[in-house]
């Protein structure tokens, strides 16, 4: 076993060196001898404590043993003579890096942690209006459906109806001119029809008042879908309904046709709208709306009494002429004309009494009737109601009355109100799973069209002639 020997080192002192650390083995230099020579000394130096450090060598601690070093560095400096100066490894240290200046006044920056901003509420999730199949008319948005944000639209409910109050078009009077200003504002009171009957399911007892409209209303839809020869049994019969229906909607008054939709016995409410044109105030339109439902109950009774006269007469003339023409016609005419006219005289008493509840003491002597509440609301789409009022108008009269420029179809009437058919099933109910509905819905939208058209046709024909009579004798007409 090898002893290590002491040597100086070039500091002066003399450390223990291992076996492979021999003089021989490490070459030793005296710095005092030769201090040009020390450059060279300090590079071969470096050179071999860089590859140590590179390997993980061991550094030798007190007593001649190797001791781990805790962390690899950088040595320090020996301290030098005077006038001795050196260069190389150990004048490499890095400083750090210098800060800007702080001003005195500039406060001193916090060391706390950026608060994180609040988290903002994402947006409302877009909720889908469920649509119906097949989408027949585009629903306008801006409309409200409940009535907060505007006008209700056309709405089914047992307890609340929907009219329309269409203004009437003032005529030009070419005799009596002076009498233009004493014209009143009358309207038009309209409310679409309702949907027509289907077949209950089996197991249903159908009532015998509704076996009879459906009955009728599935012989006027088989006659309008028919487009087969004229001079078949099936053609001439088709022809005959089409005539009946024709001559039903000239023959009853609108007034007539509003009351007769009125389920009086349900409705608590009636809801009329009006376009923004109109500029009376509500209580005159609401007397005015009185004053045309007392006139109709006078007109209804009246023709309540020619139909019923007129029924034998009819049934009579069907019957002989059966031989020649065995499909009838004006029985069927009468028939529908007296039950519109007695349906509409009944309907009209029962209004007038259950809105006169609200302004006398009716309804603490025992009455029974309801009271009926009237609610006028306006809205700027009703004015295409108005423009296809007034060009009807026009056309059944050009002298009296100017043209309001192209007539709006009917679809865009569906879209100003809001109308649309009913969603349903087969026997009227929910509709089940695989039953699309299209053919029934799009009969909807025909009887739809038709029935406002016959119904603006008939009114402006009812209109032009009150305005010539009233051109000629206007106090008698204005009781009427």
């Amino acid at each position: 076993m090898s002893v290590g020997a002491l040597v100086p080192n070039h500091t002066g002192k003399s450390v223990y060196l291992t076996p492979e650390q021999s003089p021989t083995a490490l070459h030793i230099y005296d710095p005092f001898a030769n201090p040009e020579g020390l450059d060279d000394l300090e590079d071969e130096k470096t050179d071999k404590s860089e590859d140590s450090l590179l390997k993980g060598a061991h550094q030798p601690g007190q007593n001649g043993t190797n001791a781990p070093t805790e962390k690899p560095g950088l040595p320090e400096a020996p301290p030098r003579p005077p006038g001795q100066g050196h260069s190389g490894y150990f004048d490499l240290k890095k400083e750090p890096p210098q800060l800007p200046l702080r001003s005195p006044n500039e406060p001193a920056r916090s060391l706390k942690p950026t608060p994180t901003p609040p988290t903002r509420a994402g947006p409302a999730p877009f909720r889908q209006r469920a649509t119906i199949p097949p989408p027949t008319i585009d629903e306008d948005d801006s409309a409200s459906e409940d009535g907060k944000n505007g006008p209700p639209r056309y709405t089914r409910e047992l307890h609340k109806l929907i009219a329309y109050l269409i203004p009437l078009p003032k005529p030009k009077l070419t005799k009596n001119t002076e009498n233009e200003d004493s014209l009143p504002e009358r309207f038009l009171i309209y409310t679409p029809p309702q949907p027509h009957f289907l077949k209950p399911a089996k197991g249903i007892k159908e009532p015998k008042k509704h076996w009879c409209k459906r009955k009728l209303q599935e012989e006027v839809q088989k006659a309008k879908k028919f487009d087969g020869k004229t001079l078949s049994l099936r053609g001439l019969h088709s022809k005959t309904t089409k005539g009946v229906v024709w001559a039903i909607h000239r023959i009853k008054s609108t007034d007539i046709v509003f009351l007769g939709r009125i389920q009086s016995e349900e409705v608590d409410e009636i809801v009329l709208i009006s376009p923004t044109s109109v500029t009376h105030t509500i209580p005159e339109i609401r007397d005015e709306f009185v004053a045309q439902i007392t006139r109709t109950k006078k007109k209804a009774t009246k023709e309540a009494a020619i139909s019923t006269f007129l029924l034998p007469v009819t049934l009579t003339i069907d019957t002989l002429a059966a031989i020649v023409w065995p499909f009838g016609g004006l029985f069927e005419i009468d028939v529908v004309w007296a039950y519109a006219s007695i349906k509409g005289w009944n309907t009209s008493r029962i209004i007038t009494k259950r809105l006169g509840a609200r302004d006398s003491a009716f309804g603490k002597y025992g009455g029974k009737e309801r009271d009926l509440y009237l609610r006028f609301q306006q809205d700027e789409k009703m004015e295409v109601l108005s423009k296809y009022l007034a060009e009807c108008c026009h056309k059944k009269n050009p002298r009296m009355f100017d043209s309001a420029g192209v007539p709006p179809t009917e679809i865009e009437v569906m879209r100003a109100i809001g109308w649309t058919p009913v969603v349903r099933g087969r026997t009227g109910g929910e509709r089940q799973e695989g039953e699309t509905g299209w053919a029934d819905e799009e009969w909807q939208s025909v009887v739809f069209e038709d029935d406002f058209k016959a119904t603006m046709e008939r009114g402006a024909g009812s209109w032009s002639k009150w305005c010539e009579k009233f051109e000629k004798k206007p106090e008698k007409m204005l009781k009427k």
